[in-house]
């Protein structure tokens, strides 16, 4: 018998998140500008901008960087 019902892996999965110390998962939708952005500030290589793994890992580290007081290196697109 399984009993492994949806309800119960996402609380496993929130409770293994907390104990990561994330507090918060969200979905980020990110447009035209913001995959150029990733691309100009050297996170995402052009050729991996269709690879949403990629894309993941630029963003979260373009939020480490934020988080440190490192934003964006260009002001223009």
């Amino acid at each position: 018998m399984n009993l492994n019902h949806t309800s119960t892996a996402r609380v496993r999965r929130l409770r293994e998140r907390r104990a990561r110390g994330i507090v918060m998962c969200a979905r980020v939708e990110v447009g035209d500008g913001g995959m150029e952005l990733l691309r100009r500030n050297g996170l995402l290589g052009a050729e991996k901008q269709g690879n949403r793994e990629a894309v993941e890992k630029a963003v979260h580290a373009a939020l480490e960087q934020w988080a440190v007081g490192q934003g964006a290196r260009i002001t223009a697109l």
